[in-house]
């Protein structure tokens, strides 16, 4: 048997993630999966991947603990917003595919503050090893002036069949892993977005999560859908 590539190892994590974000609680199913992965690690010297696979109460955990303090310590909520953002911090696992994104541009609710949308196409893969794939802003020049909106269905249509669109958990990755974080994203001129997810401001808008270096960290930011595309923004995908 042959030792298994690392994007057939990337491609079975990604079946699995998508198993369990669909809330299949079917054994029989888990047990065909873990076969599966068993068969494909015993290759010529083949040997487990270091990535681990987080459950979905694992990985919402997570995110959550990410956002409230980002909420909290870099968007400065007051107690009563953060109170009112916990209790709507709950994953929408959807495709930026099927994501009407004009829709979500208009559909401003306060009171559902904290919702957040994620890929689930990237969830759970190896971060430290996906190689960043930065737009030309030439290419992107067209979409200067206009909303953040038609900027994300054009990704989609453009971008998606070769290049992953990395969400919230990436964002959060090079927030906490500054070491890990690829140079081209230690860029202090740029802001970089990261369209595989949409999440709700305290005003209740839909924004696309951003960063910025700022010397010593990366500065956590969110654009409106709304808002229009800037000469200085940049879109962060990873490469499949």
């Amino acid at each position: 048997m042959l030792a298994p590539s690392q994007s057939q190892l990337q491609e079975f994590n990604r079946r699995r993630s998508l198993i369990e974000y669909t809330l299949c609680n079917d054994e029989d199913i888990w047990a065909e999966m873990e076969k599966e992965a068993s068969e494909a690690l015993q290759g010529q010297g083949a040997k487990k991947p270091s990535l681990v696979v987080l459950t979905s109460s694992q990985l919402e955990t997570r995110l959550n603990t990410f956002l409230i303090d980002t909420f909290q310590n870099n968007w400065s909520y007051n107690q009563e917003q953060l109170n009112l953002a916990k209790q709507n911090l709950k994953p929408e696992m959807i495709s930026p595919s099927s994501i009407n994104w004009d829709q979500r541009r208009q559909g401003a609710n306060p009171s559902l503050s904290g919702q957040y949308t994620l890929n689930p196409e990237t969830q759970n893969l190896d971060f430290e090893r996906a190689k960043v794939f930065i737009p030309n802003p030439k290419t992107l020049k067209q979409f200067e002036g206009k909303p953040l909106a038609d900027l994300a269905q054009y990704l989609q249509t453009t971008y998606s069949n070769k290049y992953y669109i990395p969400g919230i958990e990436y964002w959060q990755y090079i927030s906490q892993n500054l070491d890990k974080a690829p140079p081209a994203l230690k860029d202090s001129k740029n802001y970089y977005f990261y369209f595989g997810s949409i999440l709700r401001s305290r005003r209740g808008d839909w924004c696309v999560p951003r960063s910025r270096w700022g010397d010593v960290a990366f500065v956590r930011d969110a654009y409106w859908l709304g808002d229009v595309w800037g000469s200085v923004y940049r879109v962060v995908l990873l490469e499949r």
